[in-house]
Parts: C-alpha cells; structure tokens; sequence
C-alpha cells in the first residue's frame, strides 16, 4: 500500500541556512545571523503546476455560473433567449 504522507513530508521540509550578518563576528547567538530557508525546487515547481490547474478550473466553474446566472436573468425578465 503507497504511503499517503509521502508528498506532504516534503512540502514540510526546508533546509535552513545561517549566513553571518556583515559587520557582526560569527557567534551563538541567533540575532547575528540571517535565516536563509531552502525548499525542494522539485515541490515548488509541483505547487505551481497544481495552482494553475486549480485556477483554470476556477475561472471555468466562475465563467459557468456568470453565464447561467446571464441567462436566468434573462428568462425571468422575459427577454427570452
């Protein structure tokens, strides 16, 4: 049986990088540092390909309503169609 949480383990993995703030020495403590957070390019591009398809959907369902809803109120008002 395939895993179910083997996508969703990686969308919640992200390499996290500390680079020195200029100016400051390297130290222990966290606020003489920047966080850099790295995310699988692999997943990203996933997200995006699956938003996009979601938002062609969408605007197709939208488009759908919009136009029953043209139409509606166009028979109701008894302008035919």
């Amino acid at each position: 049986m395939p895993q179910k949480r083997a996508l969703s383990r990686q969308l919640d993995v992200a390499k996290l990088i500390l680079v020195p703030k200029p100016g400051k020495e390297a130290d222990r403590y966290p606020s003489k540092y920047r966080p850099i957070s790295l995310l699988n390019t692999q997943v990203k591009v996933l997200e995006k390909l699956l938003i996009q398809r979601i938002m062609i959907h969408a605007y197709t369902i939208e488009a759908i309503k919009k136009s029953v809803r043209v139409y509606a109120a166009k028979v109701y008002s008894g302008c035919g169609y």
